[in-house]
């Protein structure tokens, strides 16, 4: 290699490494989510009178809201809150239904359990999503608080371009749920009795996770149920998986005669790594912040399961040694291939983009 090639070749490799870099900056910094400074919501005149609404939040993480997309290549990034996540909603509750406040009224409390929002390129529009998990309490005198509803919904709004969109969503999931509460309260329909706020608030931070969260260690086997899953007592140990070059799956258990009966588990674990069954392939996923994502959208910095299986069975037998290994579901790169949430009933057309598993029903969501 002559000068100029060698000098040329540096140079390459130079740029190579600054992208490389700014790659890895672009996930860190993600794109920040915003509330609108007016959204069309009010109290309805004819509803209970309001002296005030607070939020307060239990969610996953708060610092990471799900993934949006960024660039002309439409990479995964971090869906961040502009400020803290509590402010962020209570500023805009505030600035948005204070003017409608009266001096005598009920106070309304809202209590966030989940929020995710979400935006995806389809071939000729794109698609943003706000998922709202959140209950709703009132206090009509004193300090005690009853339970009014809740909801879990999921607003979709599409057009062109979809990025200024997700705080919009987010407050009319905020404003139905405000609605759902006074229509309840008018209708006398308040069954529970009042408790004190820091025991809803005390209540609603206590979050109870499951054997599977808390392990250091996974035990190895197949999970034939979400249930197994969560216990981190997979009952499967004799079983079989056949990957083919496409990726698809094949899981057999083998019986005590040595015959094999094709299975279709909830997922398994193997050498410590955990993947779950879905639409007939094994796609990694793995805890990370007390959720369990799949791996594809974890920065690599942080990403433990590295899906580096190349071969094409794997096993695991009682009393026996693990043969050969399993195929990663990536093998055609998940950000090509990405995996649509199909659980929610109400959307079944331009679905909303996968990237973790649902704790409670074992589906993937976003």
């Amino acid at each position: 290699m002559n000068k100029t090639s060698f000098s040329a070749f540096f140079f390459l490799i130079f740029l190579a490494g600054i992208a490389a870099a700014q790659e890895e900056r672009l996930y860190e910094e993600g794109k920040k989510v915003k509330m609108p400074k007016y959204y069309k919501a009010w109290l309805p005149k004819k509803s209970i009178a309001v002296s005030d609404i607070q939020i307060v939040q239990a969610v996953p993480d708060s610092t990471q809201l799900g993934f949006l997309q960024k660039g002309m290549h439409n990479r995964k990034v971090a869906a961040i809150p502009a400020e803290n996540l509590t402010a962020l909603l209570q500023n805009y509750i505030t600035n948005q239904y204070e003017n409608d406040y009266k001096k005598e009224g009920s106070r309304l409390l809202l209590v966030v359990k989940n929020l995710r929002i979400n935006e995806r390129t389809f071939f000729s529009a794109e698609r943003a999503f706000a998922r709202l998990h959140a209950d709703a309490y009132i206090s009509k005198e004193g300090n005690l608080y009853s339970f009014l509803t809740s909801v879990d919904t999921v607003q979709v709004y599409g057009g062109i371009d979809v990025t200024s969109s997700h705080g919009e969503n987010i407050a009319a999931a905020l404003h139905k749920l405000i609605i759902q509460s006074l229509n309840t309260a008018q209708s006398n329909s308040i069954l529970s009795q009042g408790i004190a706020l820091d025991s809803v608030i005390s209540h609603t931070r206590k979050i109870s996770l499951n054997p599977i969260q808390k392990a250091s260690r996974y035990r190895e086997g197949v999970y034939l149920t979400f249930h197994e899953f969560l216990l981190n007592n997979p009952s499967l140990k004799n079983y079989k998986a056949e990957i083919e070059s496409n990726g698809i799956a094949k899981i057999m258990a083998i019986n005590t005669d040595s015959t094999k009966t094709d299975i279709q588990p909830w997922g398994l674990c193997n050498k410590g790594e955990i993947y779950k069954y879905h639409q007939n392939m094994l796609v990694a996923i793995e805890k990370y912040r007390g959720e369990f994502m799949i791996s594809d959208y974890i920065n690599k910095a942080d990403r433990r399961n590295r899906s580096l299986f190349a071969g094409a069975a794997v096993g695991g037998a009682i009393g026996g040694a693990v043969g050969g290994v399993i195929g990663s579901a990536f093998a055609n790169s998940e950000a090509d291939r990405p995996y649509s949430v199909t659980a929610i009933p109400y959307i079944t057309k331009k679905q909303p983009e996968a990237s973790v598993i649902d704790m409670k029903t074992g589906e993937f969501t976003f």
